[in-house]
Formats: C-alpha cells, sequence, structure tokens
C-alpha cells in the first residue's frame, strides 16, 4: 500500500489548515497501518511530495507559470511522483521503504 502525503505536513502554509490536517492524519495513519499489516505481510509505505505542479496550483500558478517552474527545476511533475511510487514498489520483499520525501533540487517560490 502506497499511500501519498505531502510535506505540506511539515511546512504548513498559512491557508492551509484543512490540507494540513488531512496530510498530517496521513503521516500519523501511515506507520500505525505498517504495524497492523505487517504480519499479513502487506507493506505500507508514506510518500511525502514537495511543490508538484497540478490543478490544485491554480490560480497562483498557471499552467505556463507551472511549465516554467518545472524547467527550472523549482516544481515537480506528477510523474516524478510516479517514480518514486514505483521504487517504493519494486523492492524486495525482505526491503520496505516506509517513508519516502520527493523534493525540487532548488527551493520554490
Amino acid at each position: 500500500i502506497v499511500l501519498i502525503g505531502s510535506m505540506s505536513a511539515e511546512s504548513q502554509k498559512p491557508g492551509s489548515s484543512i490540507y494540513v490536517a488531512a496530510k498530517t492524519g496521513i503521516e500519523g495513519f501511515a506507520p500505525s497501518l505498517r504495524k497492523e499489516l505487517s504480519d499479513r505481510d502487506i507493506k505500507v509505505g508514506l510518500i511525502e511530495p514537495g511543490f508538484t505542479g497540478s490543478d490544485f496550483q491554480y490560480p497562483e500558478f498557471p499552467p505556463e507559470k507551472q511549465r516554467e517552474l518545472i524547467e527550472q527545476h523549482q516544481m515537480l511533475r506528477a510523474e516524478d511522483i510516479a517514480v518514486a511510487v514505483e521504487f517504493m514498489l519494486r523492492q524486495p520483499r525482505r526491503c520496505a521503504v516506509s517513508m519516502m520525501r520527493v523534493e525540487t533540487r532548488r527551493n520554490h517560490p
């Protein structure tokens, strides 16, 4: 099971309290679920992406601005998160990647 959280659970920007509450809940839920399911040989991982281009970023970051930020390595693409999910899922049975943060190489605006 791969859960998608957010680095916003840590950054806690003003105006995002509901989003932060939901993502912080996932952050606490993941290790608890991992412990509950470990005896059934089910792995649980949490990926916390950073600033990622999506419709969620509108209107502050319209598509043109998102493309620019992605080119400048200041914003992730959804495909970057998919690569992280694939990495997590491809680990051998004996290994579990329990948490992964995916960040941009440069600070975002």
